[in-house]
């Protein structure tokens, strides 16, 4: 599982819940992780959580990144739904060198964390990390950085 980092406190003895496909109180399976399982990149607000026993395929990465003009959509759970899975298409703005990127839209509060996937086949190529008016900002991810946190 990969958030953004700012999304999760400084949790040591702590034991974070997560709920994989979470829809309105249904979800697929109920997995515990200790605090300490989230390996982070400050720098990029990135939290990947390593030694999970998800039962569960996750989400593709891109093996191609993301790129101006690129056309992406955002799901997660955000204001005013919470509890309901919504979905936003942006398209990419701009991606500095050091995987900053930007989105043409303003996504709503609470979207920090939520997966950045192409539109085209549904693979990750980000997280969310922040939002303002008129455009959204995320951190670019790929395979190679949850295997260089996880090993």
């Amino acid at each position: 599982m990969v958030t953004a980092a700012h999304c999760l406190p400084d949790i040591k003895s702590d034991t974070v819940h997560v709920l994989p496909a979470y829809n309105k109180g249904a979800f697929r399976e109920h997995l515990q992780a200790p605090g300490q399982s989230f390996r982070r990149l400050e720098d990029n607000d990135i939290a990947v959580l390593c030694d999970s026993s998800s039962t569960s395929p996750g989400l593709p990465f891109s093996g191609s990144g993301s790129k101006q003009g690129q056309s992406i959509v955002v799901t997660g759970y955000s204001v005013p739904k919470i509890h309901v899975q919504q979905s936003h298409t942006c398209t990419v703005s701009a991606v500095s060198g050091n995987g900053i990127g930007t989105l043409d839209c303003p996504l709503p509060p609470g979207t920090s964390g939520a997966p950045v996937l192409t539109a085209e086949r549904g693979e990750v190529i980000g997280v969310v990390s922040a939002s303002r008016q008129g455009m959204s900002v995320f951190t670019s991810i790929d395979a190679a950085i949850f295997n260089d946190l996880c090993n």
